[in-house]
């Protein structure tokens, strides 16, 4: 059965401002196109204005609201596979800590929430008071498509993370593409605008999404699902940084790649482990992509904070593989987070087992590493340092690389190496593109060769 809620005013054209504004609360005004970027479009909707239509109640067949004002004073989920339309130019004032929810973690039981709005007929969801509503919970079995759609004033008490939107989805699962964005702004959120959780993740045809206004950051993402974040702009928050958690159901099984969106991602924080891991899968090993731009900080921690390619050792083939694809003009920066860098802050990159040919990192800056690995006795060593035999580095390889295929780099204020040469085999030269800063020991360490004991003292390249 199919119900139709709809308010239709009257048409108002509303004449242009002389500079853009984002939509007024009442779904009138001028509203930005093209992420802010482009001229101002005049909005053809009316003032939205009582009487409101009220919802409060689980919908279980297609169900249409209109154009107008409507009002969430409770909950509601959209369940039994069912869809909810949300016409241009309607506006959504929510209760608050009210949710709208949109299908389930159960199989069988989905939702689907279309919200499409038009540059001149945006659609609004905001708070109804002065208390913040919760937010827009997709789980995956659900799915939303939105369209010139503003989420303003969420991210309240009863929503996961303080994001405004939620994608959640299913941590045992390959990645879920469960909400596609267009021209979709969230501001004045909580703590987070929008929250990828356990593999929920936008669809590849997203872009131009707005999160500005937050009271923390514009995002707290799954590492994995990184590669959904759309094109748009993440400023004017807090905090302008997209947090990225990792480790366990968050490391890298499949491939990933990390965009440059504009600002920095800061890995771990907010009760997440400061580490990525690309570790592969049943189907193969797993590529980390990561593009140039990106700027990667890592908190301060003991072992527990770095990007690992393969967290294991031992003669066999890395399930990971690492492309740092970064330009002269535009470099990879893995540096950080804290206020006050200092050398050994995290423990840099960590390449176990038998890296892969295909590994490849060029024009990057390695920074504040040289953390403690938990690795002993790899390499020949190093000399002068308190712990000779332990393996610290900007870069560590614990297992026979086949090429040099660190190119074009800075390490730079390691507490311990620059390249820690931790394998048994045959000796390659990481020197020749390299650029070495401040480094505490050894600008490269000597590797352990067959049958050739190590030299006593242990020397290396400074």
């Amino acid at each position: 059965m199919k119900r139709t809620l709809r308010f239709v005013p009257s048409l108002l054209l509303v004449a242009a401002c002389s500079s853009p504004s984002p939509a007024t609360p009442d779904g009138g005004g001028v509203v930005e196109n093209d992420a802010g970027a482009d001229a101002p479009v005049v909005s053809k909707c009316a003032p939205a204005t009582g009487p409101a239509i009220e919802h409060h109640s689980t919908i279980q067949a297609d169900e249409t609201w209109g154009p107008g004002l409507h009002v969430m004073t409770f909950g509601v989920a959209i369940r039994k596979n069912a869809t909810l339309t949300i016409a241009p130019c309607a506006v959504v004032r929510v209760k608050k800590d009210y949710e709208l929810s949109v299908g389930s973690g159960n199989v069988g039981d989905g939702g689907k929430l279309v919200a499409e709005g038009r540059a001149d007929e945006p659609i609004v969801f905001e708070a109804a008071d002065a208390d913040p509503w919760a937010d827009i919970l997709v789980m995956s079995q659900g799915s939303a498509k939105l369209a010139y759609v503003t989420l303003r004033g969420g991210g309240g008490n009863y929503a996961r993370r303080g994001a405004s939107l939620h994608l959640f989805g299913d941590q045992y699962a390959p990645m879920q593409a469960l909400a596609s964005v267009d021209h979709v702004t969230v501001e004045n959120s909580g703590k987070y605008g929008v929250y990828l959780e356990s593999r929920g993740a936008f669809s590849p045809d997203s872009h131009d999404l707005v999160i500005r206004g937050t009271n923390g950051m514009p995002m707290s993402v799954s590492a994995p699902a990184s590669q959904s974040i759309p094109s748009g702009s993440y400023s004017g928050n807090k905090i302008d940084a997209i947090r990225l958690s990792g480790g366990g159901y968050d490391d890298y099984h499949e491939d990933g790649v990390i965009h440059d969106r504009g600002v920095p991602y800061m890995v771990g924080g907010d009760g997440n482990f400061g580490e990525l891991s690309v570790v592969g899968g049943p189907a193969g090993p797993a590529t980390l992509t990561i593009e140039a731009g990106v700027k990667l900080e890592f908190p301060k921690s003991d072992r527990n904070s770095g990007l690992w390619v393969d967290r294991s050792t031992g003669d066999r083939p890395a399930g990971g593989i690492l492309k740092v694809l970064g330009t002269a003009e535009k470099p990879v920066t893995f540096t950080s987070s804290e206020a006050t860098p200092r050398p050994g802050d995290w423990v840099g990159i960590v390449f176990g087992a038998i890296p892969n040919a295909a590994n490849k990192i060029d024009h990057a800056r390695v920074e504040y590493a040289g953390g403690d690995t938990g690795t002993r006795g790899f390499s020949c060593g190093t000399p002068g340092s308190d712990d000779v035999i332990s393996n610290e580095a900007g870069i560590a390889i614990l297992g026979q690389p086949t090429s040099a295929f660190v190119t074009n780099s800075v390490i730079a204020n390691s507490a311990k190496n620059g390249i820690e040469r931790a394998w048994l085999g045959t000796t390659i030269d990481f020197m020749a593109t390299n650029t070495f800063e401040n480094i505490a020991f050894c600008k490269q360490t000597a590797n352990r060769t067959p049958n050739v004991a190590c030299p006593t003292p242990p020397v290396c390249d400074r």
